[in-house]
C-alpha cells in the first residue's frame, strides 16, 4: 500500500484492480520469504537453543537488503509524485506523511542492527 501511495494512488488518483496485482507481484515474494524465515526460526530444531535473531542470518540479511531496495523504490516514486504535485495541496501530504510511511521500511533493518549490537557479548561465545 505504501508503494502505491508513493505513486499517488489512493490520494491523487483512484486505485484500480491492476494496482493491487502490481503491488502483490512486487511485495508478494518478499512477504512470503519473511514468513518462511520466521517459520524456520520458530520451528527448526537447529534454532531451538540459539539467541540469534533470524534476520541476522545470511538469508535474513539478504531480506533486509531487499527491504532497503524497496525503500529506494518507495523514495524514488515518492519524489516523482511529489514533483508532479508540487503546486497542489497534496504536496503537503506527500512531504509529511510520505516520510512517515517511508520510516516503516527502516523498522526491519533497525531491529536487526539493534539485535546484533545490544545483545551481550558473552552470549555470542555460547
Amino acid at each position: 500500500m505504501m508503494l502505491l501511495v508513493s505513486e499517488g494512488k489512493c490520494v491523487s488518483y483512484i486505485m484500480v484492480a491492476g494496482d493491487a496485482w502490481k503491488m502483490f507481484r512486487l511485495l508478494g515474494p518478499f512477504l512470503v520469504s519473511c514468513c518462511g524465515l520466521e517459520f524456520w526460526g520458530e520451528y527448526a530444531l537447529s534454532r531451538n537453543y540459539t539467541t540469534d535473531y533470524v534476520y541476522t542470518t545470511p538469508f535474513g540479511w539478504a531480506l533486509i537488503l531487499v527491504d532497503l531496495v524497496l525503500l529506494g523504490v518507495y523514495v524514488s516514486n515518492l519524489r516523482r509524485t511529489f514533483l508532479a504535485e508540487r503546486g497542489n495541496d497534496l504536496a503537503v501530504f506527500y512531504r509529511s506523511w510520505g516520510l512517515v510511511y517511508g520510516a516503516w521500511f527502516l523498522a526491519l533493518p533497525l531491529t536487526a542492527v539493534l539485535a546484533q549490537a545490544v545483545l551481550a557479548p558473552y552470549v555470542w561465545l555460547i
